[in-house]
Parts: C-alpha cells; structure tokens; sequence
C-alpha cells in the first residue's frame, strides 16, 4: 500500500460498504474517515510526519471502519468486509509494484527474486526487518521479524485485524506465480500477525521435488 488515502481505497471501500452496511454506508464511511485521526492519536505515531507515519494514517482507515461496522453488523460479517477491502487493496498495489519491474525475467524464480527487491524498496515492506533462512535455485525461504502493522493495530485494540493484512500475500504470490507454491514453512500460523514469533514466506518451485 502506498502512503494516503487515495481515490481507489475510498472506491474500494464504497463498494464492500455498500454490501455489508446496506443504505448506511456513507455514514460508515464518513465517520470513519473522520475517526483515523483519533485512532492514529493513541499510538506511538502521534504527531510524526515522516513516511512511516503517513502510511499508518492511511492504514487506520481500517480499523476505523471496522470499529464503525461492528455494532452495526456484528464481528463476524465486519471482519468479511475488513477482509475484502484489505486484501482488495493490497493485492492490487503489490501487482503494481510487480508490473513496474522494468524486466521480468521468464524463470519464475528469477522473477520472484526481482520482484523481491523491489518490494523491499517500498512501503510498507520497507520497514519490516527480514533474514534470509534459504536461497536455492528452487526455494526462498526468509522471515519478517517485526511487524509495525500490528504493533498500530495492538496499540489501537484491533490486534484481530493483523491476519487481515497477512492475507494480502496469501492472496497475492500464488496468482502472481503460480509456478511456485508458497506457504508459511508448512503453517499458515506463522505470521505475528497470528501469535508466532515471526512471518515465514516460502516459495518452492513445484515439481522440483519430482527430479531429485
């Protein structure tokens, strides 16, 4: 995702309100919009105006919806429209960045590692520190270690919103290379986002298994 609020988030949002919050949904959205400043005012990100904060300021635009939502439909259907908005965004933004490359090479490995370094240029992968545990001509195997998502979304009481966002590269690497199969080192738990320790992403080229 990129740093503000943008015409497409606010598109996006319409559409998933006006499912779920039904003739309401511009006040949903209205009263969210205008309640990401009181969210972002409880977190260590008040009053920061670098790059970082700018994108938490966006980022709150979910929480602050969902906080909205909740009374009006319940946890359960709120987190489904949560759901789709962020995964809706976010897919759409890191294709983007997929698409910028200005070379894709043929081998799906090769892509996956450009398509890597790139990310890690922008935000919000940026700011979220990683180690490399394999790199194999078959696998990629690294772990993010911190997590400012969920350290906002904990800070704010909305901590359930984290696996939310842990979606968009569910979602993502396996359309965008569906000749790698990409996992959590066999556990779709391994994110913080989840309760583990740290964020496991694992692509292993499929078939690669079928020539030893």
């Amino acid at each position: 995702m990129s740093r503000s609020i943008g015409n497409s988030d606010t598109g996006t949002a319409i559409t998933v309100l006006r499912r779920y919050a039904g003739p309401s949904w511009p006040i949903v959205l209205s009263k969210g919009l205008f309640g990401t400043r009181a969210l972002v005012r409880q977190t260590r990100w008040r009053g920061e105006r670098d790059e970082q904060a700018a994108f938490v300021r966006r980022l709150a635009l979910f929480p602050a919806l969902y906080l909205q939502l909740k009374p009006k439909i319940g946890t359960e259907q709120s987190m489904r429209a949560l759901r789709e908005m962020m995964v809706t965004i976010g897919v759409r933004e890191v294709n983007g960045t997929l698409q910028s490359l200005p070379e894709r090479p043929t081998d799906p490995m090769d892509r996956l590692l450009a398509f890597a370094e790139a990310a890690a240029q922008v935000a919000p992968n940026m700011w979220f520190p990683w180690t490399l545990v394999e790199q194999t001509p078959d696998r990629l195997h690294y772990r993010i270690t911190g997590c400012f998502v969920h350290d906002f979304f904990t800070a704010i009481g909305t901590q359930e919103l984290t696996p939310l966002f842990c979606a968009i590269d569910e979602e993502f690497f396996p359309s965008a290379f569906p000749e790698l199969d990409f996992h959590r080192d066999g556990d779709l738990a391994h994110t913080i986002g989840r309760g583990h320790p740290v964020c496991d992403f694992v692509l292993d080229r499929k078939g690669a298994g079928d020539r030893l």
